[in-house]
C-alpha cells in the first residue's frame, strides 16, 4: 500500500514541476524573443526575467527535493525512468540552485541576519543561467527542448512510467 501511494504522490508531484518548468521557460524565450524585436526595454526584461529564473530555480529545487525526499521508493523503480531524475538531480546541485534558492530567492534575509543582497543574488544567478540571453536560452534548454534529453523529458517520462503502476493511475492524491 506504501509504494501505491509514493507512486501517486511522486506522479502528481513530478506533474506540477513539469508544467510549471514549461511555463516558466516558454515566458522566458517569449521575453527574450520581444526585447530582441524592441518590443521590451533592458529594464523590462531584466525585471520580467528574474520572475521567470526564480520561479525556474524554486522548481527545480522541488524536483531535486522530490528525488530527495522520495529516493529510497525512486530506487526501487526502473533504473531506465529513475536514471535521468537522479542525473538532473546532481546537476541541479552542481549549478548550485540549491545554494540560490536556500540563500536568496526563498528568504529575506541571509545567512548574517542582514538583508539578502541582489548584487551577490545577481551574481549568483548569473552563475546558473549565464550572463547574457544566449546563456540563458542554454539553461533554458537543458531544462526544456522539445523532443530532446532535457530536465522536463526526464520527468515526463518517469510520470508516464509510474502511470503504469499500482497508484499512478490514482487520482491527485
Amino acid at each position: 500500500m506504501e509504494s501505491t501511494k509514493a507512486n501517486n504522490q511522486i506522479k502528481w508531484l513530478l506533474i506540477d514541476q513539469m508544467t510549471d518548468l514549461t511555463a516558466a521557460v516558454c515566458m522566458g524565450r517569449e521575453l527574450i524573443a520581444a526585447y530582441n524585436e524592441k518590443k521590451l526595454t533592458q529594464p523590462q526584461i531584466t525585471a520580467r526575467l528574474r520572475v521567470c529564473n526564480h520561479s525556474l530555480i524554486l522548481s527545480l529545487y522541488k524536483v531535486w527535493e522530490i528525488k530527495d525526499k522520495y529516493n529510497r521508493h525512486l530506487y526501487g523503480l526502473d533504473e531506465t525512468y529513475v536514471g535521468p531524475l537522479f542525473k538532473y538531480a546532481k546537476e541541479i546541485d552542481k549549478k548550485n540552485i540549491n545554494k540560490f534558492r536556500g540563500r536568496y530567492a526563498a528568504h529575506i534575509w541571509d545567512l548574517k541576519d542582514k538583508p539578502i543582497s541582489l548584487n551577490e543574488a545577481k551574481e549568483l544567478l548569473e552563475t546558473i543561467t549565464g550572463v547574457d540571453n544566449s546563456k540563458v536560452q542554454e539553461f533554458y534548454d537543458w531544462i526544456w527542448n522539445d523532443g530532446e534529453p532535457c530536465v522536463v523529458s526526464a520527468l515526463f517520462d518517469l510520470i508516464e512510467h509510474l502511470k503504469t503502476m499500482p497508484g499512478g493511475d490514482l487520482a491527485r492524491f
